[in-house]
C-alpha cells in the first residue's frame, strides 16, 4: 500500500486539510485446464493491510484581536485598517533543516514588557536579496512573544509579496519549535535600499532561539509610488491600541492606485516597539488624497513614524 499525505499552509491565516490516496495491487491468479485432469482453483492471496500513518493536527495561526473603534473619527475613517502581524502556519524545508541545529541553552528569564536575549540562527537557505534586520523580541502581557523588525532589499530590482518566515525553538522535548509562520511586511513593494518593518507574534513557551528567512519577489510591471502625508493626530484608546489619523495625498502627476499607509511606534532605543498597517483600495488621481486611521497596538515608545506607498498606473 502506498500512501501519500500533503499538507499545505498558507498567509494574515488558514491552513488546507491533508488528502490521502490509497492504491491496493491485487494479485490475479490462473488456472491451467488440461485435456483429462479437472481444472483445480487456486484461491487469490489474502491481502493484508498495511498500517497508516496519523496525520498530526497543523498548529493554528496566531492573530492579534482587533478591538472594536472607540470615536467618532475612527468610525468615519475611510480606510480599514488590516492586521500587519498575522502569521500562518507554513511547513518548509527551513524548519527541517534546524530543527537539530538550534542550541540547548537555559531558558531566558524576562518579565512582560521586557526584552529578551534569544539565539538567531544563521540563515543558509537560498533567498532573494533581502536582508531581515531584527529590531527587538519582547514578551507581552499575555505571555507572548513579540518580534519585531525590518526587511531590506539589498537587490538591484523591485520586489514585491515582502514576507518573513520565523521558526522559534525551545528546549522542551520534541516538538520542540513552533513554526515556521509567515507574515507580510506593511508595504505592498520595496524598491532597491529601502526597508519596511514587520511585527511576528508567537504563542508562549521557554523559545531559547529563532531562525528567520525572506521571502519576496521580483517584480518587473510595476514601480512604488510615494505618497505625501498630513494632517496627523494621534490618540490613545481604551482598547490597547494607539490611533494616528491623516491624510495620504498623491502629489505626482500621474495616477496611483492601493495606497498602503503604514506607522511605527520607535522606543526611547530607537527600537521598532509595535507596526500597524492599512490599505485604501482603489486609484488616486493626482492632487486627491485618502483619509486613514492607523490602529497600532501599544507599546513603550518615544517618537513614531508614518509612512505611505502606492503603486504607479
Amino acid at each position: 500500500m502506498n500512501l501519500i499525505v500533503a499538507l499545505l499552509i498558507s498567509g494574515c491565516s488558514s491552513a488546507r486539510n491533508g488528502e490521502t490516496v490509497t492504491s491496493i495491487a491485487l494479485a490475479t491468479a490462473t488456472s491451467t485446464v488440461e485435456t483429462e485432469v479437472a481444472p483445480t482453483y487456486t484461491p487469490q492471496p489474502t491481502y493484508t493491510p498495511q498500517p497508516m500513518d496519523t496525520l498530526l493536527p497543523t498548529e493554528a495561526a496566531t492573530t492579534t484581536p482587533v478591538a472594536p473603534t472607540a470615536s467618532p473619527q475612527e468610525q468615519t475613517a475611510a480606510v480599514v485598517p488590516t492586521a500587519v502581524a498575522s502569521p500562518t502556519a507554513q511547513p518548509t524545508a527551513t524548519s527541517v533543516l534546524h530543527k537539530e541545529a538550534a542550541p540547548t541553552r537555559p531558558a531566558v528569564q524576562a518579565s512582560a514588557g521586557q526584552a529578551v536575549d534569544l539565539t538567531r540562527i544563521e540563515d543558509t537557505d537560498p533567498g532573494p536579496p533581502l536582508t531581515i534586520q531584527v529590531s527587538t523580541v519582547r514578551i507581552k502581557e499575555n505571555g507572548y512573544y513579540k518580534l519585531t523588525g525590518a526587511v531590506r532589499n539589498d537587490g538591484a530590482q523591485v520586489y514585491g509579496g515582502i514576507g518573513v518566515i520565523a521558526t522559534f525553538f525551545a528546549n522542551a522535548p520534541a516538538p520542540n519549535h513552533h513554526g515556521p509562520v509567515e507574515v507580510y511586511a506593511a508595504c505592498s513593494l520595496l524598491a532597491p535600499g529601502e526597508a519596511c518593518p514587520f511585527s511576528i507574534e508567537i504563542y508562549p513557551r521557554d523559545y531559547v532561539a529563532y531562525h528567520l528567512h525572506p521571502e519576496g519577489a521580483p517584480v518587473e510591471y510595476h514601480q512604488p509610488a510615494s505618497l505625501a502625508i498630513s494632517g496627523i493626530s494621534v490618540y490613545n484608546d481604551n482598547f490597547g491600541y494607539v490611533h494616528i489619523a491623516g491624510t495620504a495625498t498623491n502629489g505626482n502627476p500621474f495616477a496611483v492606485r492601493d495606497a498602503y499607509i503604514w506607522g511605527t511606534l520607535i522606543d526611547a532605543d530607537g527600537r521598532i516597539a509595535s507596526v500597524g498597517m492599512a490599505l485604501a483600495p482603489g486609484k488616486i488621481m493626482p492632487g486627491a488624497g485618502v483619509t486613514f486611521n492607523l490602529r497600532i497596538e501599544q507599546a513603550p515608545y518615544s517618537r513614531y513614524e508614518v509612512q505611505a506607498q502606492a503603486t504607479r498606473n
